[in-house]
């Protein structure tokens, strides 16, 4: 009785050994097939002859055989909604259009008249994409953007990614936003919007130069051709009020945002001009305190910045720039540092009211803390509003 119990625990074993091998090696447990799947890493999206044109960077699952195949694994599509477009893609490829892994979305500069919330809604509510996923605007053409070579990656949407997303101790003069921030911000009260607009630097790539030998003009012209490369700046920031594009903030200003409602510590002001003096100041510490009060006679909005800085370099001869833990920041340099954060804040406030573009979010903390004069308010509350501003800078 013992010995026929283990041989059919054993046969079970077996049978259920055999089948998940066979489900494995077979259709992947009904999973798609990695073969047959395109995974997109960043979308273009232009418009064409009132048709979207989804361009996708893809990374193969196939291996290939050069590096020139992977910078144009590019594929395009047409369609009457961006959904289409992609699902067009699918189409004329047979590859399964795969967007967990897209990072970056790039819209066209041609998009700028229309609302752009009317493309982002099908990446927000599709659930098909990350809400971390970048959103940007080209300067021109977005699928250029993805065609263009660069030295900072093989793929240009993870070189853009690099200068989007920086380190600690970088500038942050990028106003950084994602699908999910972007569409929030949308549906918020203030119904105001921003994205960093991405703009093509073309550089000679000079570590590729002499590779290739023979053929005369028209293989010297071909290496020209492939020596170029590009790098992206997106320092410039566009502004949407309602999903339509209303103006730019140039880097200054979105610092200036960044300072309000991002962290800033670890980045670095240049105070020029003091005494013939430049210096550059590192902000270690920055608390920024940024409220809003409403009675009867109007609103009310109070700023105040402290950073606690360090003198990182200096162009005198006096100044040992080797360790600067315990040299003191001139009077006049705390005061020139001063001045230029509240000058900055004072434009990027002038910009909201010119564009109706409200990214001081006066409208969102109107609705949220002071309610009581919503209504009186919500019309004109950019012309409203009266601000007071109080920098600090210390050691």
């Amino acid at each position: 009785m013992k010995l026929l119990f283990k041989f059919l625990k054993n046969k079970i074993f077996f049978i259920i050994i055999f089948s998940l091998l066979v489900l494995f090696f077979t259709n992947d447990f009904g999973l798609i097939d990695i073969e047959k799947t395109a995974i997109f890493t960043a979308v273009a999206i232009d418009k064409e002859d009132d048709l979207y044109k989804v361009s996708a960077q893809i990374a193969l699952p196939e291996e290939k055989e050069s590096k020139k195949e992977d910078k144009k694994s590019i594929i395009s599509g047409s369609g009457n909604t961006v959904g289409n477009a992609i699902k067009n893609i699918g189409d004329v490829s047979g590859w399964f259009p795969k967007l967990s892994f897209c990072n970056l979305i790039i819209i066209g500069s041609d998009l700028k008249n229309e609302n752009v919330v009317n493309i982002l809604d099908y990446f927000a509510k599709s659930q098909r994409i990350q809400d971390s996923a970048l959103v940007v605007m080209a300067e021109k053409n977005a699928s250029d953007i993805l065609k263009s070579a660069s030295p900072l990656d093989s793929i240009s949407s993870f070189a853009i990614q690099k200068i989007i997303l920086k380190d600690s101790g970088f500038d942050k003069d990028i106003a950084t936003v994602n699908v999910k921030t972007f569409i929030t911000d949308y549906y918020s009260p203030s119904s105001s919007c921003y994205m960093p607009i991405v703009k093509s630097i073309p550089v000679e790539n000079e570590s590729m130069g002499g590779q290739k030998s023979g053929g005369g003009q028209q293989n010297e012209q071909q290496s020209k051709e492939e020596n170029k490369t590009a790098l992206f700046d997106a320092t410039t920031t566009a502004l949407f009020k309602n999903g339509l594009y209303v103006g730019e903030i140039d880097k200054d200003l979105s610092f200036s945002y960044n300072l309000l409602f991002n962290n800033v510590e670890q980045t670095v002001i240049a105070v020029n001009d003091v005494d013939d003096i430049n210096y550059l100041l590192t902000v270690l510490k920055c608390k920024t305190k940024y409220s809003l009060s409403a009675d009867e006679y109007g609103l009310y909005g109070k700023i105040d910045i402290n950073a606690y800085c360090k003198i990182s370099d200096a162009n005198a001869p006096n100044i040992d720039n080797a360790d600067q833990t315990e040299y003191t920041i001139p009077v006049s340099v705390k005061e020139k540092a001063q001045k230029t954060i509240k000058e900055r804040v004072e434009m990027l406030i002038l910009k909201a009211k010119e564009t109706g573009c409200d990214v001081m979010k006066i409208n969102e903390k109107l609705y949220r803390h002071n309610y009581r004069y919503y209504n009186k308010y919500k019309d004109d509350y950019l012309s409203k509003t009266n601000f007071t501003i109080s920098v600090n800078v210390f050691n």
